[in-house]
């Protein structure tokens, strides 16, 4: 489950089990047993507003979680554009592909990128900002960040470090290290 969703149902939760009704009757009982006018109506009174704060909060735990619900969907003419735009590309890079795409594997993928797939997947509750969009984010991001010469020269720095960390290992053990020398047609060690 989402955790924003989670966290709303939780706190809906609470507030409903602070409040049932037996609960309130079980107040309510105890102040007639008291029998003091005034007092019950001290008590009523705050027992009523208590009720009334409550139901606002579930009111607004109510709104925020349609919120995070409509954040999710993807609405019909979203759909109608990510299909329409998607598809052409989609056929574009297959047919630019090194190797031919049959086309029988491009018919699946535009099933699976039809309006109405979209529909009954979110219908089941798949959410697919959380499922593609959030990767394809941060794929993007990487590619960005690993474009830029200053990450290149760390990935060099990385690189390099990361084959003397190797070298020394193999340093370390004889076998792999004769095995290496064989390799590289140095011969053996003595």
């Amino acid at each position: 489950m989402d955790p924003i969703l989670g966290e709303l149902t939780t706190q809906a939760a609470t507030i409903l089990m602070q409040n049932t009704a037996s609960i309130v009757a079980e107040k309510v009982q105890s102040i007639k047993a008291k029998r003091n006018d005034k007092e019950a109506v001290a008590e009523l009174t705050e027992i009523i507003n208590d009720l009334v704060e409550k139901n606002a909060q579930l009111q607004s735990l109510a709104q925020a979680y349609k919120q995070e619900l409509v954040a999710q969907q993807i609405t019909e003419g979203d759909i109608e554009y990510i299909t329409e735009t998607l598809m052409p590309l989609v056929e574009k890079m297959l047919a630019a592909s090194d190797k031919p795409v049959p086309q029988s594997t491009f018919d699946v993928m535009k099933e699976l990128l039809s309006k109405e797939t979209f529909n009954v997947m979110q219908l089941l509750g798949f959410n697919f900002k959380q499922a593609i969009g959030v990767p394809l984010t941060h794929l993007l991001s990487d590619f960005i960040s690993n474009q830029s010469p200053a990450a290149k020269g760390e990935n060099t720095q990385h690189a390099l470090l990361s084959l003397q960390l190797k070298l020394i290992d193999l340093a370390q053990d004889s076998e792999s290290y004769e095995r290496y020398l064989r390799l590289i047609g140095n011969g053996t060690v003595s």
